[in-house]
């Protein structure tokens, strides 16, 4: 049910953004006006897989947790198997739940055991910032998932995330929502290394976000020695 693979470094990279993760820290460079911003991240768990741009997030639920880790440890059981857009799938239904607070995963086998929906009810643990959402109202989010084959593996290519309140009488408003979808994606395609190298000037601060302070370049390479 796992694809995951460990590697040592991860590239992301955008016009506004270039992300570099190596087994020291996680650099993040925003190409801002009128300047550029450094930060750099000691904690090397976060592995880029916390950013919602990056499509790999999509397949990992709580605290960069894989699917299968999920279910186990939060005693999932198969409540029923149904198809869903013409797939085949085993729906998940987490133990000890109820009508206002539950979560289930439709997985697909065929498509490399991903979930092609996730729903979760949650009663909301505060009112709302505008406070027409009281404590204790249903809330919903649910998140729909469809992948592209290649190869042997599935990887994303569009989800949607969906997000409404629940009233008394059990109807759903709708609360606001996200779509994320991949145009242009291709596996194992090479890279040139000059595109993942930032030359960061001699008077840039850095920003070292598990010290919670800046650095000057200088006294940022004393202490972290990087390149």
């Amino acid at each position: 049910m796992e694809f995951e693979t460990s590697i040592s470094e991860q590239n992301v990279h955008s016009p506004k953004t270039t992300i570099v993760a190596t087994p020291t820290g996680v650099w993040e460079v925003l190409y801002l006006k009128p300047k550029t911003l450094y930060i750099f991240d000691i904690d090397t768990k976060l592995r880029v897989l916390h950013r919602w741009s990056d499509p790999r997030r999509w397949l990992r639920i709580s605290n960069n947790e894989d699917i299968p880790t999920y279910l186990r440890e939060y005693n999932f059981r198969i409540e029923k198997q149904e198809n869903l857009n013409n797939v085949f799938c085993y729906v998940f239904k987490k133990e000890n739940s109820s009508v206002n607070n539950y979560e289930r995963f439709w997985i697909a086998p065929e498509q490399g055991f991903r979930f092609l929906k996730r729903e979760t009810v949650r009663p909301l643990k505060v009112d709302s910032y505008d406070g027409i959402l009281k404590k204790g109202t249903p809330y919903l989010t649910r998140m729909t998932a469809s992948y592209k084959q290649y190869g042997e593996a599935w990887f994303p290519k569009k989800c949607l995330a969906e997000h409404f309140w629940i009233d008394p009488n059990g109807k759903k408003h709708a609360n606001g929502g996200m779509t994320l979808e991949i145009k242009d994606w291709k596996v194992n395609h090479n890279i040139l290394p000059k595109v993942f190298t930032v030359d960061i000037p001699d008077d840039a601060m850095i920003k070292v976000e598990g010290l919670r302070k800046t650095l000057s370049k200088a006294e940022f390479l004393q202490r972290y020695k990087q390149e």
